[in-house]
């Protein structure tokens, strides 16, 4: 059996509060009893540069070009905005507004899924400050899939289920990531898209 990777949770004490204030020319975070340099560095960043929005334009270009090649997929867009924060107190959110994944068929039929999440829980770092663990996850999370076909009738469902956020599709997560002050990059393997990009603001 693999063990968690023992973590650093995002609730630091007045010590490590300190450095999570100013982001240009940050000093090298000192390390706590509890809580290694590699992870005060890690949640650090998730906090300064919070909100990260993710790059939604990413994400469908990788789940398009992961559909087999028999399917009759003529091209695709997606819409929306969705946003991951983390707060200095453990706490971390992820909201999705609007997001709308669009596929056009070969045989004119469109098939649209839109997603609207608004998730929360708490959140740890390991000791390398390379997983991220999330846990006590609440989820409020609505999607509708209907296909429209070129008569313009429309039918509940999709022959293609657009992708899902791995960080709400379970009580608890964890998922290697890195962080720096452009950019938020978090790892699936085996899911697709394999990698979500965010970017700060």
């Amino acid at each position: 059996m693999m063990r968690s990777p023992r973590v650093a949770s995002g609730l630091l004490g007045g010590a490590l509060a300190v450095t999570l204030t100013a982001c240009s020319a940050p000093a090298e975070p000192e390390p706590t009893p509890t809580v290694s340099r590699e992870a005060a560095s890690a949640l650090r960043c998730l906090v300064d540069h919070s909100p990260w929005t993710l790059d939604l334009a990413t994400v469908d270009e990788a789940w398009r070009a992961a559909i087999p090649a028999d399917r009759p997929v003529l091209g695709g867009e997606v819409a929306g905005t969705a946003t991951m924060s983390f707060a200095s107190a453990s706490g971390w959110r992820f909201r999705a507004h609007g997001v709308a994944f669009t596929l056009s068929l070969e045989d004119g039929a469109q098939e649209s899924t839109t997603v609207t999440t608004d998730a929360a829980g708490d959140y740890a770092v390991s000791e390398a400050g390379d997983v991220l663990v999330l846990d006590g996850l609440d989820v409020d999370e609505t999607r509708a899939a209907t296909t429209t076909t070129p008569d313009g009738t429309r039918t509940d469902g999709v022959s293609i289920p657009a992708p899902e956020f791995p960080w709400t599709a379970t009580d608890a997560a964890e998922l290697s990531f890195t962080c720096t002050e452009h950019r938020l990059v978090i790892s699936t393997p085996g899911v697709v898209p394999s990698g979500w990009s965010l970017s700060p603001g």
